[in-house]
């Protein structure tokens, strides 16, 4: 007879449960049911045992197992310690059919909790599956764009440079409009998402440039003075290849597709 006709037949099954709790040292092992059981050569002790129901749960759920045996067994006693409770316990059920022998695991967890009420003594478990799976797994973010910050350690580009880098004068400055003395034949939006140094140490990201004329994102505390215009990034490809020769130190995936190519054709419709 096979074991899903064995499972599902109200004469044949007769199943009994065979809970092992094991500690560093000793496995204790218990039988539901009125007769001691000999499996596979162990001796199982039939006693007053219950365990609460084994189920799927939904994700974020802990799918924990409460057993339960008297308190007054020689097991429990060990197990409570004085209140010390043993620094590792697994509690291990299994399905064991009294028709063909059949022996088949169904819940296998580390023990969390052991706790006294009345006669009985309650072992709270959570399944060792579950426990698994709470691990954090790392997360990958790709992007077309590049990730690095221009001139930084992984990018390597020479923000020095006289390539990158131009001083010059404030010529007039309201708001969040500065106008140079020069711009040293750059063209517009060379300094895009570039910076403008005070003298004075204050720092200003570039929004716009149209010739000398900028737009920053924040206005400097004074309207004159020295400052050095670094040239901006827009972080593509294109600009890594073609402004700087700098594709080798590129940290973007410019060929991610734009659309997922996993989902339906309908999807990128919304």
């Amino acid at each position: 007879m096979s074991l899903a006709s064995v499972e599902s037949s109200v004469q044949d099954a007769r199943p009994r449960f065979l809970y092992v709790i094991q500690t560093a040292t000793e496995a204790h092992r218990f039988v539901s049911g009125d007769q001691d059981k000999l499996v596979s050569g162990e001796l199982y002790t039939a006693v007053a045992v219950t365990h609460t129901s084994i189920r799927k749960v939904a994700a974020g759920e802990e799918n924990e197992v409460v057993i339960t045996i008297p308190r007054n067994l020689d097991a429990a006693i060990q197990l409570i310690n004085g209140g010390q409770m043993p620094d590792t316990i697994t509690a291990t059920i299994s399905k064991y059919h009294e028709g063909d022998g059949e022996v088949f695991q169904i819940f296998t967890g580390t023990v969390s909790g052991i706790g006294i009420s009345g006669a009985t003594l309650q072992i709270r478990a959570p399944s060792a599956i579950d426990d698994k799976l709470k691990v954090r797994l790392p997360i990958l973010i790709a992007q077309r764009e590049c990730s690095n910050t221009l001139g930084d350690e992984v990018c390597l580009v020479d923000v020095e440079s006289a390539a990158n880098k131009l001083e010059t004068t404030i010529a007039s400055h309201a708001g969040t409009t500065l106008v140079v003395a020069s711009i040293g034949g750059h063209p517009d939006n060379w300094a895009r998402n570039g910076k403008v140094v005070h003298e004075n140490g204050e720092q200003r990201t570039v929004l716009e440039q149209i010739g000398t004329a900028f737009v920053i994102d924040y206005p400097f505390s004074t309207n004159t003075g020295n400052v050095a215009i670094y040239r901006g990034c827009d972080q593509t490809i294109e600009t890594c290849s073609q402004a700087f020769n700098n594709v080798a130190n590129f940290a973007g995936h410019p060929h991610l597709p734009l659309e997922n190519p996993g989902a339906p054709t309908w999807w990128n419709t919304y």
